[in-house]
């Protein structure tokens, strides 16, 4: 199957984040892997988000708004049913991609064909201190134990076929961990690498 024209969406869920989602996009945007569509879900922000997005001039960017605030899982589930792509991508709003971030981890899941597949990342404390996540590598021997242990999946490293949110979604109830719930029930079903 040719690649070239397999479609990725990516969903950004945003609440009050005006001031920092200009760099998450142009890092989105920017990826070698040009086939994506972005759909920004402004989770009931009041900072003028919708206004900084609608000037953003890339076709592939959409942008969906609504009020009140719903919190991160369910932003991040209506932003999914409204993608079209066979793959789906999750990222933060205050989160910056590697350039060849989307390209890597499709070329990745043909390799390991798995259904689901995840990268380390670096975070930076709030003094600046850089660290390498998870701290742990990943063995995926026995991928529901080995994440029970720690999670090792960030939200935004998640790179997956379209069946596995359908099959999973994100449970809309937790304000916290949505990622490592996320993971842990995908692992029940879905190969992950």
């Amino acid at each position: 199957m040719n690649c070239v024209n397999e479609l990725i969406s990516v969903i950004i869920p945003s609440y009050n984040r005006a001031g920092v989602i200009k760099d998450c996009l142009e890092s989105v945007l920017g990826q070698t892997w040009r086939n994506i569509e972005v759909i920004v879900v402004d989770d009931g922000s009041t900072d003028g988000t919708e206004e900084l997005i609608r000037g953003i001039g890339d076709q592939r960017l959409r942008y969906y708004g609504y009020t009140p605030n719903r919190g991160a899982c369910y932003a991040r589930n209506y932003g999914a049913e409204r993608s079209q792509g066979e793959y789906i991508a999750f990222q933060d709003s205050d989160d910056l991609w590697q350039p060849d971030k989307l390209e890597r981890q499709l070329r990745f899941m043909r390799e390991t064909r798995a259904d689901f597949v995840f990268c380390g990342m670096d975070r930076v404390s709030p003094r600046g201190v850089k660290y390498y996540y998870p701290v742990h590598p990943y063995r995926g021997r026995d991928p529901v134990t080995e994440l029970l242990m720690e999670n090792k999946i960030g939200t935004q490293t998640m790179f997956m076929r379209r069946g596995v949110w359908e099959e999973t979604r994100f449970d809309e109830s937790f304000k916290r961990y949505q990622d490592w719930d996320f993971a842990l029930r995908a692992a029940r079903r879905f190969s992950i690498a």
